[in-house]
């Protein structure tokens, strides 16, 4: 005869003879998920309330807006504009010309100027207007 067999009311029991109800169970869920819907329809309205009472104002930005009457005009094609602007300064930094020609002072090529520089050195007259760093 096994332990189990007996018919002993003060033998120990090896497992729960009690299992939960299924009842119980499902009263729990039903409880919660009308809570979490309760829960849910009180912050959905509360939204709802909230930006009907204080909706805020449209942004200035999204306005549309016409460009001032000063004369201040925008550009057509700014890389266009930006690639004559460097045309342009190159052409300056390669040709020679007048600066002041009441005082003699001309502009030369950058290449001719370097090449100079590097022969004749800094004169220290020029250098004296320079900060020291």
């Amino acid at each position: 005869m096994r332990y189990n067999d007996r018919q002993d009311s003060r033998a120990p029991r090896l497992h729960e003879e009690d299992s939960t109800e299924a009842r119980s169970l499902f009263r729990a869920l039903a409880i919660a998920a009308v809570v979490i819907a309760g829960l849910s329809l009180l912050v959905w309205g509360g939204f709802s309330w909230y930006l009907s009472a204080f909706s805020p104002r449209p942004s200035p930005f999204m306005e549309p807006r016409q460009a001032p009457e000063t004369g201040i005009q925008l550009q057509d094609d700014p890389v266009a504009d930006l690639d004559e602007w460097q045309a342009a300064s190159r052409d300056h930094l390669q040709s020679s010309g007048w600066v002041d020609r009441q005082n003699g002072i001309v502009h030369i090529p950058i290449d001719q100027a370097i090449t100079l520089l590097v022969e004749k050195g800094v004169d220290q007259d020029a250098r004296a207007g320079e900060a020291e760093p």
